[in-house]
């Protein structure tokens, strides 16, 4: 399968399976249920501008991110990349109806970044900053929420960056239940991981359950 449509599929199952595990917030129930209803066969049209500035201004966790997943889903998503750039950046003058504090919560910003580095990945021609996508998800691999964590590393798995092996590795070798899975497979997946180095890394680790996991995804 195209590395890049696996990637894009991983992160789309990472956010699902994040997004059964949440507690849903809804602070304005009526615009929510109207954009549900809306969306009720719509699961793999194409994400408006306007579709999506009206769901995040719901500032409801649960939708926001089935919406983003739609996004990832997008083969074109130009449309989207100006927005989803001037939200990263905090520039919300020309949408004043988007609160801050929510698109700056981790759980969208990450959200956000997956979207920016795979635009910047696939190349669409826009003047994005992979390093500062990644290097945020680094700073939140160790969040005491776990589903940041998750998505965090399912970032860094997106990334492919040599840069972050050892990081990768040190998350194997924690041995967390909650995260081993996307760690191991992002440790595999980058390009700078030898067979040796998956081997010395299973070697290490005292669960077998997850050195059978790292050896089988190696």
């Amino acid at each position: 399968m195209n590395h890049r449509i696996t990637n894009t599929l991983l992160a789309i199952t990472t956010s699902i399976l994040i997004l059964l595990g949440c507690q849903k917030t809804q602070p304005n129930e009526e615009n929510v249920q109207k954009i549900t209803d809306e969306m009720d066969v719509t699961e793999r049209k194409a994400v408006s501008q306007d579709e999506l500035i009206a769901v995040l201004e719901t500032k409801n966790f649960d939708l926001t991110i089935s919406v983003m997943n739609r996004v990832k889903m997008t083969h074109y998503k130009g449309d989207l990349i100006p927005l989803l750039k001037n939200i990263w950046a905090g520039k919300l003058v020309d949408i004043p109806n988007i609160n801050k504090v929510f698109v700056d919560h981790p759980r969208i910003r990450l959200e956000i970044a997956n979207v920016l580095l795979q635009a910047s990945r696939n190349d669409l021609g826009f003047d994005l900053e992979p390093n500062s996508y990644n290097e945020y998800a680094r700073s939140m691999v160790h969040s005491k929420d776990k589903d940041v964590a998750i998505q965090a590393i399912s970032i860094l798995n997106i990334a492919n960056n040599p840069a972050d092996l050892f990081l990768l590795k040190k998350l194997v070798e924690e041995e967390n239940s909650a995260t081993f899975r996307i760690a191991v497979i992002a440790f595999t997946n980058n390009r700078a991981a030898t067979q040796i180095d998956v081997e010395r890394v299973a070697e290490a680790l005292k669960s077998s359950e997850i050195r059978e996991y790292l050896m089988r995804s190696g």
